[in-house]
């Protein structure tokens, strides 16, 4: 039987001092970041505290990726708690909620960590503090090191958008001749400056009021406090945003994953915290220290003609499915929020 878009194990590396079970997975989904990923991957090594196995999975890049990720020297005398280092590859693109399933799906850990190929670490021991966060409650599923935010703003702009990050507009077909448009611009490929401007986190109180707290959206773009960062809080509401995500393996497929039959980039996330509640499990968010540049996102990159028109596939393949899927069942989750009246609180 002939696979028209297999995943291939394209490289894997052994520690041959490791004598024990990973208990932390880290995939990185990555897609045409020749320009940083060298930089991820090394600050990922220097900042990881737990034993772990890293899984990286190259989307179909084409822009020499995959070379980079083959040859990526690792010494393990100076990462000793690194027990495997794992590559997969697509042909064509299968996008970050098929590509972060699939890493879990192949871990060999308790907790799984996923973290986007545009985020640079610069937190030491930043896992073992998301790990102690999840620990600390038996009912937290799913912890952020990046925001929290609430779930009904995020159900009404699903409803607007065609469902994905990758197409915010509502016609497909005006989709398609931006990007193809965006094939004759040039895009850069190295790492721009990073932004220096301080994000100060909310007060508790502004938090227990708005169910948000941390670099929500664009404010990614901003460096977090240091104060933040040292500090050992837990905001426990609604929904949580991608990068860095830790989840709890175990609760991961009691609550059934990610849906990779009604998303492919973008919301899944919130569509699993939804159903995370709904299960009367817990999400939260401890600041973690990355920088982002906006400049270097993945669902921003430039991607060929191909790719998009198998995102437009995806988007009219998945049109229907959509309707059935959590997130989009308003007036169950308003029902559900409403009758918990408030599940935001801060634990220290």
């Amino acid at each position: 039987m002939i696979r028209f878009n297999p995943t291939n194990l394209i490289r894997h590396t052994i520690n041959p001092n490791a004598q024990i079970k990973p208990e932390l997975s880290i995939v990185v989904p990555i897609f045409n970041q020749s320009g940083v990923i060298n930089l991820v991957i090394q600050r990922i090594l220097e900042n990881t505290y737990s034993n772990f196995e890293l899984i990286l999975i190259d989307d179909g890049s084409s822009d020499g990726t995959k070379n980079q990720l083959i040859s990526f020297n690792i010494d393990f005398k100076n990462v000793p708690n690194l027990v495997a280092f794992k590559v997969f590859r697509h042909k064509f693109s299968k996008f970050e909620t098929y590509c972060e399933n699939f890493g879990i799906i192949n871990s060999n850990s308790k907790y799984c960590l996923g973290i986007q190929a545009d985020m640079i670490v610069s937190h030491y021991k930043f896992d073992l503090k998301m790990i102690n966060a999840l620990k600390s409650i038996d009912s937290i599923a799913v912890i952020s090191g990046r925001g929290i935010e609430r779930l009904i703003p995020i159900i009404r702009m699903y409803k607007k958008t065609l469902g994905s990050d990758t197409a915010q507009t509502s016609n497909v077909f005006l989709h398609l001749a931006r990007q193809i448009k965006k094939q004759f611009v040039s895009q850069r490929s190295d790492l721009p400056e990073l932004n220096t401007d301080l994000f100060v986190e909310k007060s508790d109180s502004d938090f227990i009021l708005t169910g948000t707290a941390g670099r929500i959206g664009k404010l990614v773009n901003l460096t977090m406090d240091n104060q933040a960062i040292q500090s050992k809080k837990i905001y426990i509401g609604e929904t949580v945003m991608r990068g860095p995500i830790l989840y709890d393996k175990d609760k991961y497929f009691l609550i059934g994953g990610l849906d990779v039959n009604r998303f492919f980039q973008g919301f899944d996330e919130h569509d699993f915290c939804a159903r995370a509640m709904l299960n009367n499990y817990l999400v939260g968010y401890t600041p973690i220290g990355f920088s982002s540049p906006l400049d270097i996102g993945t669902s921003r990159k430039k991607r060929t003609i191909l790719t998009e028109i198998i995102i437009l596939t995806k988007i009219l393949t998945r049109f229907n499915k959509r309707k059935k899927s959590t997130l989009s069942n308003e007036k169950k989750l308003l029902k559900f929020l409403e009758e918990k009246e408030s599940i935001n609180k801060i634990l220290n």
